[in-house]
Order: C-alpha cells, then sequence, then structure tokens
C-alpha cells in the first residue's frame, strides 16, 4: 500500500476546513433572515411561531441531506479514489453554495430550502478526509495528532464562520454586504479547492474494496464506540446550538459579549485538540484521554449550568468545550482503527451520520425540555454526556485495550 503523500494530506485539511466552514456560516445569516418581519425572505405576513418552524425547515434540510450522503460518498472513495470523491463532492457543494446565494438574493425560501439540502447531500468530506488521514499512516500516535490537527480546524472554522459570516451579511457595514454575499465567496473557495485538489492531490494505494454488505455494527468495539459518540454528539451540539440563547436569557448578555464567547469556544477547541493533545500524550495514552476526558465534560457542563455569573459560566464553558475536543478526537481516532482498511470510508461515513442525526434530534429535545427554562434543557444535555461517559466506562476493558494494541 502506498501511503498519501503529504501534500495530498494539506489538501484534504483544506477541504474539510471549507466544509466546515460552510456548514457553520449560516448561524448569524438565517436566523434574522427568516424571524424579522422587515427584510425577510418570508414576504407573506407570518406569525412568530410559523417563522420558527420555517426556520427549522431551513436548518434541518442540510443535516438531513447529509445523513444519506456522507455513508454514499464515503463508499465511492474507497471503491474508486478518495480524490473522484473529493471532486466530485466539493462540485456539488459549489453548485448549492450558489443556488444559495441566488434563492437569498431574489427571496427565494423554497430555492433556497432546496439548495441547502443539495448542498448537504455532498457535504461527505469529514468521512472522506478522515479517511485520507488514515490513508496516510498506520502508526497510531502520529494519526492521532493529525486527528488532533483536523479537529482544531473545526473550532478554526466555526469561530470564522461565525464572525466573517456576521460581517459580510450585514449590510449597514458596508455598501455590497448582504446575507448573500458569504455564500458567493463559499463557493469562490469552494472551486478553488476543485484546482486544488486536482493538482496537489496523488491517490493512495490502498487494497480492493471487498463486495461483502456494509455492516457498521459487525464487531462490539464498533457498537460500543458509535454509541457512545451519539450520546455525546447528542448533548454537546445542543449546548453550542442554543448558547446564545442560554446566556441571553440566563445573564442577559449583550451581543458583543455573546460574540467573545463563541469565539472563544472556536479558540479552545482548536487549542485543545490540536496543541494540548500532544503533551498529553508523554503522560497519559490517548484512549485514557478519552474516557478520563468524556468524564470530565460531566462535570464542567454541571459547573456551568450552576454558574451565578457570566463570568463563571463563560470559564466552565470554556473548559467543557476543551475536554469535550479531546473526547472527540479520540473516539473519531478509535473508529478509524478498528475498523477495516477496505471499509474505513463507509464507517467513518456512518460516524458522519451519526453525528447528522444528534444535530437534528438533539437541538429538538433540548429545546423541548427547555421550552419554559433553556436551563432545564441544558440538565437534559447533562444526563446524556452522563450516558455516554458510562457506556465508555462499562466497556473499559474492551476499549482501553483495542487502544493499546501494538
Amino acid at each position: 500500500m502506498r501511503p498519501v503523500s503529504k501534500k495530498s494530506l494539506l489538501a484534504a485539511l483544506l477541504v474539510f476546513f471549507v466544509d466546515n466552514f460552510g456548514l457553520y456560516v449560516v448561524l448569524p445569516i438565517f436566523t434574522p433572515l427568516i424571524l424579522k418581519a422587515q427584510g425577510s425572505i418570508l414576504e407573506a405576513p407570518i406569525s412568530i411561531e410559523g417563522r420558527m418552524f420555517f426556520l427549522s425547515i431551513l436548518i434541518a434540510s442540510f443535516p438531513c441531506a447529509q445523513f444519506f450522503g456522507a455513508p454514499l460518498f464515503g463508499s465511492f472513495g474507497d471503491k474508486h479514489g478518495r480524490k473522484k470523491a473529493l471532486l466530485l463532492t466539493l462540485t456539488g457543494e459549489s453548485i448549492g453554495y450558489i443556488a444559495s446565494a441566488v434563492a437569498i438574493h431574489i427571496n427565494n425560501y423554497g430555492l433556497l430550502i432546496a439548495s441547502r439540502a443539495f448542498t448537504g447531500f455532498f457535504a461527505g468530506n469529514l468521512a472522506i478526509c478522515l479517511a485520507i488521514i488514515s490513508d496516510h499512516t498506520k502508526e497510531k500516535i502520529t494519526r492521532y495528532r493529525l486527528y488532533g490537527v483536523q479537529t482544531g480546524l473545526l473550532g478554526i472554522s466555526f469561530a470564522l464562520a461565525v464572525l466573517i459570516g456576521g460581517f459580510l451579511s450585514n449590510n449597514a457595514l458596508a455598501k455590497g454586504f448582504d446575507p448573500s454575499l458569504p455564500f458567493w465567496i463559499t463557493a469562490a473557495i469552494a472551486l478553488c479547492n476543485i484546482v486544488l485538489i486536482s493538482a496537489l492531490y496523488e491517490e493512495a494505494t490502498l487494497p480492493p474494496a471487498e463486495s461483502t454488505a456494509f455492516h457498521p455494527f459487525r464487531t462490539g468495539r464498533l457498537i460500543q464506540i458509535f454509541t457512545a459518540f451519539f450520546f455525546f454528539a447528542f448533548a454537546y451540539l445542543p449546548t453550542l446550538q442554543y448558547l446564545s440563547a442560554f446566556v441571553f436569557e440566563q445573564y442577559d448578555s449583550t451581543r458583543y459579549t455573546t460574540s467573545l464567547l463563541f469565539a472563544g469556544v472556536g479558540i479552545v477547541w482548536f487549542v485543545g485538540s490540536t496543541f494540548i493533545s500532544r503533551p498529553l500524550l508523554k503522560r497519559i495514552q490517548p484512549e485514557k484521554q478519552t474516557l478520563i476526558a468524556t468524564q470530565l465534560t460531566c462535570l464542567f457542563l454541571f459547573f456551568g449550568c450552576i454558574s451565578p455569573t457570566f463570568t463563571f459560566f463563560s470559564a466552565s464553558y470554556l473548559i467543557y468545550i476543551l475536554l469535550a475536543s479531546l473526547a472527540w478526537l479520540g473516539m473519531t481516532t478509535k473508529v478509524s482503527f478498528d475498523c477495516p482498511e477496505q471499509e474505513r470510508g463507509q464507517l467513518l461515513g456512518f460516524m458522519q451520520s451519526i453525528l447528522t442525526v444528534a444535530a437534528l434530534l438533539g437541538p429538538i429535545i433540548v429545546g423541548y425540555f427547555g421550552r419554559s427554562s433553556l436551563l432545564s434543557g441544558y440538565y437534559f444535555a447533562l444526563s446524556m454526556h452522563i450516558v455516554a461517559a458510562v457506556i465508555l466506562y462499562y466497556y473499559k476493558q474492551k476499549f482501553i485495550p483495542s487502544f493499546t494494541e501494538k
């Protein structure tokens, strides 16, 4: 097997960055675009409850389509090569971003939903990029560090997307700024990535894919980690998606302080998964980091729930984010080592689908529990973190040895 070259790895990481940027850039755009009566993409008089419904459908369209697309493109990459899969997904995403920009420009809600679903279907690059990292090396520590860089890019892309999306979509700041502008820019970057992949990416030589039926729960190891990852994401994602509303409700925070907190979330996630995870490797093995970090997320989310002030909450929540980045990194690495090489893209695509389901169900259920007060929703998220920690602890005799095998 010929491993992936360094320049191919760099190209894949850039694709992953743009993919996540395009996912998060909508956070500061869609809410005012739908909820505000003046300048809304919804022209007919609609109640606030109705607007909330249309907003939820719009947000859900991307992950719904991604749920179906991620495993398909992961499997496509296993059979036909990662390069073809990347070029195909990037082309689809570029078309989707352009369609979203046009939909916003002409105030067409139906086209906007269709374009977001189309973009989401082709946004299966997470699984492909994780598979490329796995193709690069079989050495556990090296792969763990590379996954740390990839996980860190999640934080940076999140912070930049929220800041840039909010800035470029605000037509009060400069002439030419409007909600469609971030989508035009993201489409241009995706097109540049097509050129980059075409020029730099060199296909690795992989074992031929087997013709056996795909079965994500073929081994007990995968069952335990997929289940734990689902509950972990089911808890983590809603705390992030409701963060702005939570700090406003509990602490009457301003838009400025909330923006600083969001920026801090992205930076801390990047620092934790990229830099802090490395020196920890000298003292604590990756599998133990995952187990300990998962348990400690419960503690610091609890501290956040009982925080009397915004400052105390911010400190607790940022530590929680730091620990979450380490837990996320460890679970992702485990899947890459426990799955067969011929099915790696499919299994990592299935993991992305689990993440998508959590992103869909988590906010709905947490929002239900927090309909009177979001604090109740955050306590529910805490209970899901406890479930994930218990699953990993219960299987620790199987979980830890699978990481420590040479």
